[in-house]
């Protein structure tokens, strides 16, 4: 699509740029154009209403939504809307939040409609407004409605009102939501063509959405060209790009642009030493280490005891060393130490810590609470975990995320799964979405068990449904998580199989007959999804290509398993020595003997060789059969480097 020259937006905005969207009324836009269905749609369909107010007061919301419906909810807002006036700025703000986390297309039209009314009722309420079409943005990219999303900013940018830092950054954020990462690029180039500067928020959020779609070139391109078309690049932005080129471990590069942060009269962060200490601790280079310590030192901030655990110092060391300085231990220093404790399997040091904490009168956070709450349900304490729950909520902390994961997790050990997915949505409705961390830990906690197979599987399904829904993308240790469940699955099925069951696909979305006759099935389905993906974090991996081998290999489905194993060479992702042993055997067995010779090659000299008799004895076998004699010489070379292996037919 020409960006560009884009004429298709959603009709609800389509006379923005001539000031008011509103001149026409409400009536029903018969004349929207053909060649637009993904948005050929009224907004005005079942919410016909408009309140008459000429204002929007700032007071206390008025309208209560919890456990209503949508209908219900509406109905309520055309009762209010007849008063007039009597809908206040939270009413509007809590209302929209409504819509934009219901899925249905109702509330998506229902937000236009909301939107459309506080522009009509109160221009002056530009933040509101603003607020209104971000909250519009992320449904449209939720929807997989990426052009409508765009064409809507390209509008509002044109019209040079109602849109705002945020803005970009959702529409940043939202691109690796789309089937490619070309919509980045297309996006920031639209942003560039129209002189558009990027804030610190701006960069920062471009920058980590390159490096999540395994784009670093990118990330540092990007970065660049803003510090050189004048964009607002701060600490944040700098602190990012140092960051991301630390978990590529380039150093130098990383040197370089804490170099040109200093340069630039930006001061860095607490955050930016202790990325630089640990890059350089890891890397052995001492003498840069304590050159960045020294202008640690002398860069007036407060030290914490993470400064020093990154240049390798053992605890008693740092906690020396931090007195010295005058620091006190507060609620972060607090928390690594809890960390650390848990980390050495020592959960009674970890909650002394806690306990010391609240001696010094030092509160703790969410962070605390959830760390220790973990560490309990891990070790099955899962009674002290909600005793532990019940101290937070007395003591006005708010929990996070996390601590709803806590809690979802005690529910999976207690057998209650039905409660699990209750609280889940709960969670939503509160404004904390389940992401892929909370899905793979509940997965992770389901596969452990190992109950019931077929049950397992079917609740791993509903988990891994519930991030569809609540629009957070999956990574790949959740697509292995719902592989493994899968691959386990496909063990239960007959040896000698019936005719299978026809499986009935649905366009973009798994097949819905979980069934051990259709169990590859669904995980071939869930390897495309993979390989589609943008995002590098949901890319297959080793995990991916064993767990999907060795069922196929189950399965005798050897071609099968061999074309996957040719998708790993070309994606670079090296497969078990296990895996590439039962490979190896399946080949021996289905006469696949120039196979077998090409899989010895590949793995020559291999920094970890395979140590198992029955791999080089298959490639022994299959020379002699085809009179191969050099080859034979090779494989015999190749397997006396390796100790310990007996050939039985050398």
């Amino acid at each position: 699509m020409n960006y560009s020259s884009a004429t298709r937006i959603p009709h609800t905005f389509r006379r923005t740029l001539s000031g008011s969207i509103f001149q026409y009324g409400r009536q029903m836009f018969s004349t929207i154009s053909i060649d637009t269905p993904s948005i050929n749609v009224d907004a005005t369909e079942d919410f016909a209403g408009s309140p008459h107010s000429s204002s929007i007061p700032n007071q206390e919301p008025i309208m209560q939504l919890e456990n209503k419906t949508l209908t219900e909810i509406y109905n309520e807002y055309q009762e209010l809307s007849k008063e007039g006036g009597s809908m206040t700025e939270q009413d509007f703000i809590n209302l929209m939040n409504f819509c934009k986390r219901n899925s249905s297309t109702r509330a998506h039209k229902f937000l236009e409609s909301v939107v459309e009314d506080i522009q009509k009722i109160a221009p002056e309420k530009t933040s509101l407004i603003t607020r209104g079409y971000n909250m519009l943005l992320q449904t449209y990219i939720h929807s997989d409605r990426w052009d409508d999303a765009f064409t809507l900013v390209s509008t509002l940018m044109k019209g040079g009102q109602y849109y705002n830092e945020v803005t970009i950054n959702t529409m940043i954020s939202g691109s690796l939501k789309t089937t490619t990462i070309k919509n980045l690029h297309q996006f920031i180039a639209y942003l560039e063509e129209n002189h558009h500067k990027l804030t610190d928020s701006n960069v920062d959020r471009l920058i980590k959405a390159c490096h999540l779609g395994g784009d670093v070139e990118s990330a540092i391109i990007y970065f660049n060209r803003a510090k050189a078309d004048q964009s607002e690049v701060g600490s944040h932005a700098y602190q990012s790009m140092i960051y991301v080129l630390k978990l590529d471990n380039r150093v130098d590069e990383a040197l370089s642009v804490f170099g040109d942060m200093e340069k630039a009269g930006i001061p860095a962060t607490v955050g930016t030493y202790h990325i630089l200490l640990d890059l350089l601790h890891y890397n052995q280079r001492s003498n840069e280490m304590e050159d960045i310590y020294k202008r640690f030192q002398n860069s007036g901030l407060t030290p914490n005891i993470s400064i020093y655990l990154a240049m390798g110092w053992d605890l008693p060391r740092a906690m020396d060393e931090l007195t010295k300085q005058g620091g006190q231990l507060q609620v972060r220093d607090y928390n690594t130490l809890i960390v650390r404790s848990i980390q050495d399997n020592n959960i009674e040091q970890a909650i002394s810590y806690f306990q010391i904490m609240q001696k010094e009168g030092i509160q703790a956070n969410n962070v605390s609470y959830s760390i220790i709450m973990d560490a309990l349900l891990k070790n099955r304490t899962g009674s002290q975990a909600l005793d532990m729950y019940e101290h937070m909520i007395k003591s006005g902390v708010q929990p996070d995320t996390h601590v709803f994961n806590t809690l979802l997790a005690h529910h999976i050990q207690n057998d209650d799964r039905v409660e699990c997915l209750k609280a889940l949505d709960r969670m939503h409705e509160k404004g904390f979405t389940p992401d892929a961390r909370t899905i793979n830990f509940l997965m992770s906690i389901v596969l452990s068990d190992g109950k019931d197979v077929q049950k397992d599987c079917e609740f791993i399904m509903k988990l891994f449904a519930k991030l569809k829904e609540v629009h957070s993308p999956p990574t790949a240790k959740t697509y292995n998580h719902v592989l493994n469940g899968l691959a386990r699955l496909a063990l239960e099925r007959p040896l000698t199989p019936s005719n299978k069951l026809k499986i009935t696909k649905k366009q973009g979305s798994i097949p819905m007959q979980l069934l051990p006759e259709n169990a590859i099935e669904l995980m071939r389905e869930l390897y495309k999804q993979m390989r589609r993906s943008p995002l590098k974090f949901a890319k297959p991996n080793s995990t991916t290509y064993d767990l999907l081998i060795c069922s196929l290999i189950d399965a005798t489905q050897y071609r099968a398993a061999m074309r996957l194993y040719e998708d790993s060479k070309r994606s670079n992702v090296s497969v078990g020595n296990d895996v590439l042993v039962r490979i190896q055997q399946g080949l021996v067995e289905s006469g696949m003997d120039m196979q077998v010779i090409q899989m010895f090659y590949d793995h020559r000299h291999k920094k970890s060789p395979i140590m198992d008799p029955r791999y080089y004895n298959s490639v022994l076998d299959t020379c002699r059969r085809l009179g191969l004699s050099d080859t034979y010489q090779e494989v015999l070379k190749e397997s006396e480097q390796c100790d310990g292996i007996s050939l039985s037919d050398a």
